[in-house]
């Protein structure tokens, strides 16, 4: 959550998507609440991170 912060004060257009391979609920809504705009888990496939980056491409 902290580099998702860093990310985006250092540039608040940027789009963060977080990714983990642990599912937690909290973690996610942490990302989430810290600016994340989506979440993946890992291992992902390339239909689904291409999906993801095409939905909040400009």
């Amino acid at each position: 959550m902290d580099l998702t912060r860093a990310i985006l004060k250092a540039d608040p257009k940027a789009v963060v998507i977080a990714m983990s391979s642990i599912v937690n609920k909290k973690m996610i809504r942490e990302s989430m609440d810290a600016g994340a705009k989506d979440f993946l888990l890992k291992p992902t496939n390339e239909i689904a991170l291409s999906s993801v980056i095409a939905m909040w491409s400009d």
